[in-house]
């Protein structure tokens, strides 16, 4: 929930400082960052540090829930704008919705009773009805259980390192909402998504494939990267210089498959098809053309 549907964790973030700093502590606010997506344990810990001996964790969050939570804060103004959309167009494909958060469950009902998002959910679960929080697999192995299904055919979507490990250790697939604020390492998911609005199309994507390989994103510097250019040194391809560029890639456990790249910033038809050699006229690279197509539709429209 928090970071993927609501924008919390900033507000939460600075919300926290605000109060640790009003106690006379000094906050190092790059370090405090860690304080995302963990558990209220861990959370607790991290805050216990400015505070040394001298703590409370009590007065502490009943000070807390007082001053920024419950009435003070409105889930409706920090609702990511791509959420009801995403969730509408998810159900409409006839898939089920779990909703899996560290977050209470006093808090979550809260949340998604005021954004207008309850309905979407086939079943929520928070990290109050777990024995161990993310990044253990419980709270991800009772949201599948929850809604039925097996752990292969589920996706996870997250933003949180612990978050990530919880889903990539239940055997989940995971696509990640690329973190822009606090420098979040999310390298263990699948895909690493910078717009959310493509949410629906990749999982579109996804739900089509049926190469029998496996998709993932190419994030600079990982070794899939340095792949394509390898690959793109085979087949004479431009360089891969652009930063703005979506990438994903079809691999097996040996090779990259092939990848495709499309600047996310252009409203034109745009973007390319690279194959390796060793899979051209097959599945592969009809898969990567067809997938060039569905995201290029979804800009056009």
């Amino acid at each position: 929930m928090d970071g993927v549907l609501i924008n919390s964790e900033i507000y939460y973030y600075n919300a926290l400082i605000r109060l640790i700093e009003s106690d006379g502590k000094k906050v190092d606010r790059e370090d405090f960052k860690k304080i995302v997506g963990l558990s209220g344990k861990d959370s607790r810990d991290v805050i216990a540090f400015y505070y040394e001996d001298d703590f409370d964790h009590g007065d502490f969050m009943h000070r807390f829930r007082s001053g920024y939570m419950g009435e003070n804060i409105d889930y409706k103004t920090i609702l990511f704008p791509y959420v009801h959309e995403a969730l509408s167009q998810l159900k409409s494909k006839g898939l089920k919705l779990a909703l899996a958060s560290s977050s209470s469950m006093r808090t979550i009902t809260q949340a998604v009773e005021q954004t207008g998002i309850k309905d979407y959910f086939d079943f929520i679960i928070g990290g109050d009805l777990v024995e161990n929080p993310k990044p253990d697999n419980e709270i991800y192995l009772k949201a599948v259980s929850g809604i039925g299904l097996k752990n292969e055919n589920c996706i996870a979507v997250e933003d949180s390192f612990a978050g990530i490990k919880a889903a990539k250790n239940a055997g989940l697939y995971t696509i990640a909402k690329k973190d822009f604020d606090f420098s979040i390492n999310q390298s263990a998911a699948d895909i690493i998504l910078e717009d959310m609005n493509l949410l629906n199309t990749i999982i579109e994507i996804l739900l089509n494939n049926d190469t029998g390989l496996e998709y993932a994103s190419l994030d600079y510097g990982s070794k899939l990267y340095l792949k394509a250019h390898i690959l793109e040194k085979e087949i004479k391809k431009s360089n891969l210089s652009e930063k703005d560029l979506f990438r994903l890639a079809l691999k097996d456990d040996s090779r990259l498959v092939g990848y495709l790249e499309r600047d996310l910033k252009s409203k034109e038809k745009n973007g390319k098809v690279f194959i390796n050699p060793l899979y051209e006229d097959t599945k592969a690279q009809g898969e990567l053309e067809k997938s060039l197509k569905i995201i290029n539709d979804f800009y056009l429209v």
